[in-house]
This record gives C-alpha cells, structure tokens and sequence, in this order.
C-alpha cells in the first residue's frame, strides 16, 4: 500500500496492490542486506513525486483518476506474467492464511527457502509472517462485524488452536490485548467481554 499526503494537508490518497504489485510496478533493485521497505521505498519514489506533483495540479476528487493514469503509464512499461510468488500469495489469501508454506513452495517448484527470499524480495515479507497476517485480518474483521463476538468460534474459524492463540496474535499485530485495544478505539464495534 502507498498512503501520499499533500504537505500542509490532512487530505490524503492511499493505492493498494496485489501482494506482488509493488514489486512488479517498481522493480526494486535487491541488495543484499538492505532494509526492504527502504529498498521498496526508494524504487517507488520518482511515481509517488510524480503523483504528489499531480494531486496539487487538480482537485482532490480528480485524484484517483491521476493515480490510475500514471499506473497505467507504469504497467506499460513492464512485461510481467503470472510469477511463483505471486501464485503463493494468491493461494494465501484465497485460504486466508490457513496453508503450509511448505506444500505452497512445493506446488511451484521452489524450495522453501528460495521462496522465503523471493517472497521477501517481492512481497517485503517472509511467506510464513503473510499468512499469519492474512489470517489475523480475517480474524480482526470478524470480530469486528460483530458487537458481541464468539471468540472461541472466531479462533476456530480462522484455523487458530484455540481463543488463547488467537489472543496472542491479537497482541502481537496490534501490541495490545484486545480489550485494550478496543477501549482505545471505541469507534469499533467489537466489544470483550
């Protein structure tokens, strides 16, 4: 995701991509070593200056109508079909995260070591940490769409062990307890009991 604000503005335009988009749109050179959202970062930065420079041109609802021109001026720029990172990505969040990055990277021909690197590498994050994502997301918006969750029933639905483990990735992607996450933002209809 890219997420551009105007300077001096509390206006703002995010663009989601597909899991392998970025990589694909951006090409960033891999070094060795290198923090990948920096990498990720750099190799983007001649669209987003592109895209802000736009954005103080016209009006805010003529936004994504710049966003969508210079993207397509990008996509026709590069030749890209279809990769193994890309099928293992879709294959996650086709399963919302509830597959064995061990049977993904052997479904492609890869070793699963060859496809932590080139998942990191296009995606910006190790294949095993995605699907933990994915599968927490789907959790998180269930809980959400809910005011008063089963969450033994939500565990169990999105293929964790039990609520405990459910909890933990709770804390773990958003650094609280879900109880205290959810009094810091009342605006969410999930509530603990």
């Amino acid at each position: 995701m890219l997420w551009l604000r105007l300077p001096d503005r509390d206006e703002g335009l995010s663009i989601f991509f597909r899991p392998v988009g970025y990589y694909h749109l951006f090409k960033p050179p891999v070094a060795e070593g290198e923090d990948v959202r920096d990498m990720l970062s750099r190799a983007a930065q001649p669209f987003v200056d592109a895209l802000l420079q736009r954005m103080q041109e016209c009006r805010r609802l003529a936004w994504p109508a710049a966003a969508d021109e210079l993207l397509l001026e990008r996509v026709a720029g590069t030749a890209t079909s279809p990769d193994a990172v890309d099928a293992v990505a879709g294959s996650i969040l086709e399963h919302d995260g509830r597959v064995s990055i061990e049977a993904l990277a052997q479904g492609v021909g890869l070793s699963r070591r060859q496809l932590e690197r080139r998942f990191l590498a296009e995606v910006g994050t190790a294949p095993k940490l995605y699907a933990s994502l994915v599968r927490f997301n789907r959790a998180f918006r269930l809980l959400a769409a809910d005011a008063l969750p089963n969450w033994q029933d939500v565990a169990y639905a999105c293929g964790y062990y039990d609520q405990a483990h459910l909890i933990r990735e709770f804390r773990r992607f958003t650094g609280h307890a879900p109880s205290a996450y959810f009094k810091a933002h009342p605006t969410s209809p999930v509530h603990t009991t």
